[in-house]
């Protein structure tokens, strides 16, 4: 086997070893968009429910636990977006909130219901509350 030769089987095994690193980096840059992108939707959301309740009058024992569930398009980083928030207000009751819209990287929109108690507080669409 002449030096040319092993050049030439050793040059398509390193690009494809290259592809596969590349695709491996890409899949990790989108992940951990991904993961930004949800705490931004949870972080606005969460803030947008406790302005929402401190305009009512009601106060918050404690922070909101919020979670996410979204479907996003790798590629755009843009999809369908939920959700979910509870806590304890002052007066022992329950407080929960659903948030249900779509991200994109310009921010995200949707239908915010926030209820303390068993009494809804707001039921509306929103603004943007991721930033973008």
């Amino acid at each position: 086997m002449t030096a040319s030769t092993r050049t030439a089987t050793a040059l398509p095994a390193a690009l494809l070893a290259l592809c596969a690193l590349l695709v491996a980096a890409c899949d990790a840059v989108q992940e951990k968009a991904g993961e930004i992108s949800g705490q931004a939707l949870e972080d606005g959301v969460r803030a947008e429910i406790e302005r929402r309740l401190a305009a009512a009058g009601v106060e918050l024992q404690g922070d909101l636990d919020c979670s996410s569930d979204k479907d996003l398009d790798a590629g755009s980083l843009s999809g369908v977006v939920s959700v979910n928030c509870n806590g304890k207000v002052q007066d022992g009751g329950e407080a929960v909130a659903v948030f249900n819209g779509s991200i994109s990287p310009d921010g995200c929109t949707g239908t915010l219901t926030v209820t303390a108690g068993g009494r809804e507080i707001y039921s509306d669409q929103t603004g943007n509350l991721c930033g973008g």
